[in-house]
């Protein structure tokens, strides 16, 4: 059709090649604008005839390309992408929600199963075909049929234990950061790999750390430099186990013990220590 530049072939368009590649390339020379790609096009209606245009339903194929390997007999599929009809479309020139849906084989399988999908609102299933939030990575069924609106971006799933793994080399760190519009960084908790307080815990609030779990297991009121330590304060007249900061020399004041946060009453003076921590 030498009006239009359309090629119009049979069912079927082959190629095939003995050279160490073959295949079909489509270059496009004229493009001035962004607009300009080349393009494959591939085209569905619900008609029984040709040119014949009936809408296609919820979960009709689109189109899929696939992929292919010898293993000595036949071709056997090993992995497809493939376009689907993601709901009901409108009779008009609008709407065609769709998915795309990538598929693998299992070594040992040649049948394609479903990994991964994209739905018509944009959400991504790792392993479930509705997913629950943004991302849904699942990998067995654990009963929970829907999401926290306001918790949704990652959804992770198991039929058993779930968990995320942050991974780094011996000396640097893991970070888990919360940012907003004024602070790329405002609220954090890292793990330190290496380097200064190597293997320890630091929690963030408004870009500093103020809390710190040391290697040892000590919890660091980072702010003073003081830690923070369970007193039984079994010896005196108002016996139990308070909690105490205390500093590098494990003494401190009862004034400075009353002062925080009122869990802590201060006694008549003097100076407390880490056995009797000075408290009533």
């Amino acid at each position: 059709d030498t009006e239009t530049n359309n090629i119009r072939l049979g069912n079927k368009f082959g190629i095939v090649g003995t050279a160490a590649y073959t295949g079909m390339s489509i270059s496009q020379y004229a493009g001035t604008t962004a607009g300009h790609k080349p393009m494959i096009d591939f085209n569905r209606s619900r008609g029984s005839a040709d040119g014949t245009m009936t809408s296609v339903a919820a979960d009709d194929g689109l189109g899929e390309i696939i992929f292919r390997g010898s293993d000595g007999s036949n071709f056997e599929d090993g992995a497809a992408i493939r376009a689907w009809v993601d709901g009901t479309p409108a009779d008009d020139a609008t709407d065609m929600p769709g998915r795309l849906t990538f598929h693998t084989s299992a070594d040992g399988d040649t049948s394609l199963h479903e990994r991964l999908r994209i739905t018509s609102a944009g959400k991504v299933g790792i392993g479930e075909d509705t997913p629950l939030g943004t991302l849904h990575v699942k990998e067995g069924d654990s009963g929970v049929s829907s999401a926290d609106a306001e918790q949704d971006t990652l959804f992770l799933e198991n039929n058993g234990n779930a968990g995320l793994t942050i991974a780094t080399p011996n000396a640097n760190t893991g970070y888990l950061t919360f940012a907003d519009p004024e602070d790329s960084n405002v609220g954090q908790i890292i793990y330190r790999h290496g380097g200064t307080n190597a293997n320890s815990m630091g929690f963030f609030v408004n870009t500093a750390e103020r809390l710190r779990i040391d290697s040892d297991g000590d919890l660091i009121h980072t702010a003073t430099n003081k830690t923070l330590s369970l007193v039984t304060t079994a010896n005196v007249s108002n016996a139990g186990t308070k909690i105490a900061f205390f500093g590098a020399d494990r003494y401190e004041t009862n004034e400075e013990f009353a002062s925080i946060r009122g869990l802590l009453t201060s006694n008549s003076g003097g100076a407390g220590n880490k056995q009797n921590g000075g408290l009533q």
